[in-house]
Order: C-alpha cells, then structure tokens, then sequence
C-alpha cells in the first residue's frame, strides 16, 4: 500500500485556550504555512500534560505523525513531544491501550519547524500530540498522519469453547436381587 496523509476526521485537546478561538480543529485543516501566526491551535497556557487528539477513519495503519510548528515563533514550547496511538480520545497512557510511537527530544527552530514522529506501522484510531510535565502549551499550525487504511478482514473474535455439558445420565439399570447369604462353614 502507499503511504500517504489520512483524512483527520475529528481533533480535540485536554484543554482548548478559549471556546472559539485557536480551536484544536484549526490543526487539521491543511493550512501549514501560517504566516499571519493566527490559524493555529493552543492549548490552556501551563498545563499539566496537555494533549491534542485527532481521530483518523477505523482501521488505520499509521506510519508517522508530522507536527508542523508556528512559522514564526514559539517552536521551542514543543521540545519533548511525544506521539501516542490509541483507540479513544483522552489523556493517552499505556493503561489506557494507548501505545507510544516516540518522544522527539531534540531542539526545534524557533519558527517554521517540521517535526515528523515515526509510528513504524501501528493500528489506531486516535493519534495525540502530548506535551509531558508542568506549566506546558501546546501551539502548532498543523497536525498531518500519514499511513494507510488496513484492507485486511478482521479477524472474528475467538469462539468460546462450549462449557462441557454435564454427563449424560443413563436410565437406572433395574435392580438386581439381593445376594444370596452363604450358608455357614462346616464344623470340624
């Protein structure tokens, strides 16, 4: 299969900035060269582990996730992203089945950085930008997943073994008569 950009269904963050502005859905409207530094998305600012989740269609096998920073500020507020993949939207955590493609520790440039995550090629539905610890935000242009819808037929759950039924009970087998008593020894 090609890989190529999925279509981001729905986005939504932990914690949006205001209720009508900068809008998670703003990062996934394929604008990525926001020049005017307004089509972005923001989180609340300082926030404990804020996160931004996009749904992709059911059956999605994700190769990578690309981050595209603002273009002309502000990159440095993403250094240590990380990238999860998961089937629910909300705060993604391994007790939650949500799996880690990886964390990109590496300094951004201030401005115009493209920061692609590598998944290898994993199932999901959900994939979250998360930014660990305290007093964080999150502000990027654009969020893009790149992979391939999975073609191939799902697999039934397993059947259950059926409990073993119990014994099959036979009709009583008619009464035999009572032994017969052995006569006494012989005396000697």
């Amino acid at each position: 299969p090609t890989v190529a950009p999925l279509q981001l269904l729905t986005a939504s963050m932990s914690n949006p900035y205001s209720g009508t502005t900068f809008q998670p859905s703003m990062c996934i409207d394929g604008v990525t060269d926001n020049q005017d530094g307004l089509n972005i998305c923001l989180s609340a600012l300082d926030q404990q582990d804020p996160w931004l989740a996009v749904t992709l269609p059911p059956r999605s096998l994700v190769s990578e996730v690309v981050v595209y920073g603002r273009w002309d500020c502000c990159n440095d507020l993403l250094t240590g992203f990380e990238v999860w993949l998961g089937d629910e939207v909300g705060q993604p955590s391994v007790a939650g089945g949500w799996r880690l493609c990886g964390r990109h520790t590496q300094e951004l440039a201030d401005g115009a950085s493209v920061t692609a995550v590598s998944c290898g090629v994993r199932r999901g539905t959900v994939a979250a930008l998360v930014l660990p610890g305290s007093d964080r935000t999150i502000m990027i242009a654009e969020v893009a997943v790149r992979g391939y819808p999975d073609y191939r037929p799902s697999l039934p759950p397993s059947p259950l073994l059926p409990s073993p039924s119990p014994p099959s009970q036979s009709p009583p087998l008619p009464s035999a008569p009572p032994p017969t008593p052995l006569p006494p020894p012989p005396s000697p």
